[in-house]
């Protein structure tokens, strides 16, 4: 079994001996707000088995951006072959001193889906902890006060807020992890980029081999047998 993991976005060809893949996607984590800002939300999950592909086609397989801090920007999306096949949303941003929301699990694609966790609101002097993205098993984790959320598994954290005046947030963690917020006269940090995961197995290609059986059949002759098929030679 073959595992591929992609951190920017790229087109995929299709090994040999390939014929279905399973995708797994993180969206990326939005930023954290400035100048006083909520943590971003970080990116969803998702998980779609049994895609049908062919060897040597090409298949997209797109990384969202985390979002940007100041603005502050939400993440993007992530998804492999489209946005319609198997895709996670990624977290919005901090908005002055509230927190963004995590991507939902609700508005990604899938066999499995899970929400990312939210960015944590600012309180006077501190900025917000960004939300971590959601893991394999598990909606993501919280952002709480100035800490951003924990990592769940195989996902990302949420970088932590600005603690006090002048304190610039973290951050996000990849896969998908929400930028901190900033504290007071200060800036908030981007969020991070999200991520897609292809596992595969290939099958193995037949080789012909015979098996020749000779013996001599007490009257001269040689009997030939290959795959269980006899056939008399006489010299």
């Amino acid at each position: 079994m073959a595992t591929e993991t992609f951190d920017i976005s790229v087109v995929w060809t299709c090994p040999a001996g390939v014929t279905s893949v399973t995708a797994e996607c993180w969206g990326g984590g939005g930023g954290g707000a400035g100048g006083l800002g909520g943590g971003g939300g970080g990116g969803a999950y998702a998980k779609l088995e049994n895609i049908v592909v062919e060897e040597g086609n090409e298949y997209d397989v797109y990384v969202g951006t985390g979002g940007s801090a100041g603005s502050p920007a939400p993440g993007l999306d992530s998804y492999f072959v489209s946005a319609g096949d198997v895709m996670a949303k990624g977290g919005d941003a901090g908005v002055g001193t509230t927190g963004g929301t995590g991507g939902q699990s609700a508005l990604s694609i899938g066999d499995i889906t899970y929400s990312g966790g939210n960015g944590a609101d600012a309180t006077m002097p501190n900025g917000g902890g960004g939300g971590s993205s959601a893991g394999t098993d598990s909606d993501g984790n919280n952002g709480v006060g100035t800490a951003g959320g924990a990592a769940a598994t195989d996902g990302g954290a949420g970088g932590d807020g600005g603690e006090g005046m002048g304190a610039s947030g973290t951050a996000g963690n990849a896969p998908g992890g929400g930028g901190g917020g900033a504290g007071s006269m200060a800036n908030g940090a981007n969020g991070a980029d999200g991520r897609v995961r292809l596992t595969y197995t290939a099958e193995e290609e037949e080789e012909d081999s015979a098996v020749v059986l000779l013996c001599e059949d007490g009257m001269g002759g040689v009997q030939y047998s290959s795959f269980g098929d006899i056939a008399d030679g006489y010299g």
